[in-house]
């Protein structure tokens, strides 16, 4: 049971990190400052708890009459203050959860109140795990200019955050408090000196870097300890599962818009798109390094002490052969200790791997032609397959529990990010396809003005010209720079999928879809680049880059979601797509905007319209027999259709 709400620990974290900045806002501006900032909070204060229009009047009449300068250094004071309390809330909400699970109570939303509901309504350990396996959750992060924090505040914020919840602790001395206490006070200062927003619009480079900063600092090892809670929380209310074999499918993903979102942004170029892929593969493939190289330091189990497997010793042996150039010194360096000597193994094969991908975005070449393919990693289920080998080892020789804690968490590590860290959604606008169709069109001097056909014509042409085996692009066809740029970026999902990883490109949106022939017209310039391969009937794809493209309908204003389930109906009774559907395992996934409905109709409009296209693009599907996953475009504040999102 939830304890009673207290917030008398928040109130304190709150009055002690508002006396931290006050005494920081003193030695840097003096008193006055200080004493204003005292004033308008206090008013502040009084006028959240009872509305006063004599304050108010005096609040704004005060504001009114302050110089540029000193309204600047109050505006600066109360949105430190702010993100302060932020801090003090985010620590009391964790601290809160902690109090109820010590008392044994339920956390709402926890995997306990989950499996607890579950169980009460009858399902059984083999329905929770068919139920687990269909599971897909998948983040998505975006460059959005609501959030204009540089990364060296964020930074800054996280250590205050980390020293509150430190100060928690009951074992420190009063000298030890003290030293926190001043470790907070020197952060709140470096960020009273410090540049809060960026002065320029950030580059894609810089949103890039942003972005990765949340995969190092948080997702790469909170993930591990995700899994883990849950099947201990699996063992606790299913104790018939046993743990041993128990492996949890990897349902979570993360995917980005950063660097693959050109709609609006002209400098998200290909070569930017290529960069990031490249950049986001070295950023896992060096976390990677990192935590093999702790695993190599704690995996000392010798063979003097425990037994191994002829599955490893066999891995080990190829591992000498494909690598004569390091395994003695692997082996003598770690005699007796074969799964450092596997681990070692898989260190040189990571560094190479990740050398070969510096080097390989600046070349063309197919990945791995300028390496030893026996030394380099082509893709993630080469890795896994070494994991599971030391695994099934440790499981089968007594090491179940480093089994356990620290393969599998690597294990899950890689099945979560691969080689790509986060798969890259591209979004383009639906019209820069439809000139670009137009211009080459023009060129072959076929269907003239194709652009002002009625939208049936436009169907039947599309549709003709993607089952057609004839390309219609030539090397040196003389097109637009944004043509150009259009067909470059089809290019480089290609060249990510051959050269980063299979999955390194996710979904290529197509924002502002208003009519079907917006989406026939990305099958067939996907189509141009060797995206998509349309055969015969009972012919296989043998080329998985042939049908790897996932093509994300946005229905984003109010009139194109009310109209969206109409699209998808006539769709997907068109053959050519669902032709293109069987490729994808008759999934489509359709995305729908949050942000420009609530700005087109605003917040009640957009919601209500929201629910309504849900359950009727649902029905459509199910009809068609087509499986259909939701990408809900909403952020979290209100403006942009945000809300309670742990619901």
């Amino acid at each position: 049971m939830k304890t009673p709400f207290n917030d008398s620990r928040l109130q304190a974290d709150i009055q002690y990190l508002e006396d931290a900045m006050d005494e920081v806002i003193r030695y840097q501006e003096g008193d006055a400052l200080l004493k204003l900032v005292e004033e308008f909070r206090t008013d502040c204060k009084k006028i959240k708890d009872q509305y006063d229009p004599s304050i108010e009047a005096f609040l704004l009449r005060e504001a009114g009459q302050l110089d540029i300068s000193l309204s600047s250094k109050l505006i600066q004071a109360f949105a430190l203050y702010f993100y302060l309390l932020n801090t003090a809330e985010e620590n009391f909400s964790m601290q809160e959860r902690r109090d109820i699970q010590r008392l044994d109570g339920i956390v709402k939303g926890s995997f306990d109140e989950c499996l607890i509901k579950l169980k009460d309504n009858g399902i059984d350990s083999k329905a929770l795990l068919d139920l687990i396996a269909d599971l897909s959750i998948e983040p998505v992060m975006t460059a959005h200019p609501t959030e204009a924090k540089r990364l060296t505040i964020l930074k800054k914020y996280r250590k205050i955050y980390l020293t509150i919840f430190k100060k928690e602790n009951p074992i420190w001395t009063p000298e030890e408090k003290a030293l926190l206490r001043e470790d907070i006070i020197n952060e709140i200062a470096k960020l009273w000196q410090t540049g809060d927003l960026f002065l320029e619009r950030p580059t894609v480079e810089e949103e890039v870097s942003n972005g990765l900063y949340y995969f190092r600092e948080t997702f790469y090892d909170v993930v591990p300890k995700i899994y883990r809670s849950m099947k201990s929380h699996l063992r606790k209310f299913y104790p018939d599962i046993d743990a041993q074999v128990l492996m949890i499918p990897a349902f979570l993903r993360f995917g980005s818009w950063i660097g693959g979102d050109r709609d609006g942004n002209p400098n998200v170029t290909p070569e930017l798109t290529k960069w990031t892929l490249t950049t986001q593969k070295n950023c896992i493939l060096s976390l990677y390094i990192q935590s093999i190289q702790k695993l190599i330091e704690n995996l000392s189990q010798s063979t003097t002490k425990a037994g191994v497997s002829e599955e490893l010793l066999a891995s080990l042996e190829n591992d000498a052969r494909n690598m004569p150039d390091v395994n003695q010194k692997i082996f003598n360096r770690n005699l007796y200790e074969p799964y450092r000597q596997k681990l070692s193994f898989i260190k040189v094969r990571l560094e190479e791997t990740n050398r070969a991908n510096e080097l390989n975005s600046t070349s063309s070449d197919s990945f791995g032609s300028s390496f030893d393919a026996k030394k380099v990693y082509h893709n993630p289920s080469e890795l896994l397959n070494d994991l599971h080998i030391i695994h099934n080892s440790l499981i089968s020789n007594k090491g179940f529990w480093t089994a356990e804690i620290d393969i599998e968490g690597m294990i899950k590590k890689v099945e979560v990010f691969g080689f790509h860290l986060a798969r890259l959604d591209i979004r383009e606008e639906s019209s820069k396809h439809l000139r670009t169709l137009c211009e080459i069109f023009e060129r072959l001097a076929l269907y003239p003005d194709f652009g002002n056909f009625p939208e049936e014509e436009k169907i039947l042409i599309l549709t003709e010209e993607i089952q057609n085996p004839r390309p219609l692009i030539f090397d040196d066809m003389e097109l637009s720079a944004e043509s150009r740029n259009t067909l470059e970026t089809f290019r480089v999902i290609r060249w990510a999928r051959e050269n980063i990883c299979p999955e390194a490109v996710g979904s290529y949106i197509i924002s502002m879809t208003h009519r079907i022939s917006d989406i026939l017209s990305v099958l067939l310039l996907a189509k141009e680049a060797g995206l998509y391969r349309s055969v015969s009937e009972g012919v296989l794809v043998r080329d998985q880059t042939a049908k790897g493209i996932d093509i994300v309908p946005l229905f984003e204003t109010i009139d194109d979601l009310q109209h969206s389930y109409e699209i998808m109906d006539g769709l997907f009774s068109l053959p050519v797509y669902k032709k293109y559907l069987a490729h994808r395992n008759s999934i489509q996934e359709i995305m729908l905007g949050y942000s420009d409905s609530s700005k087109d109709g605003g917040i009640i409009t957009s919601s209500w319209e929201l629910y309504k296209v849900q359950h009727k693009l649902w029905d459509v599907a199910q009809q068609h027999g087509i499986h259909l996953r939701l990408f809900h475009g909403r952020g979290g504040t209100v403006g942009r259709g945000g809300g309670p999102t742990h619901k």
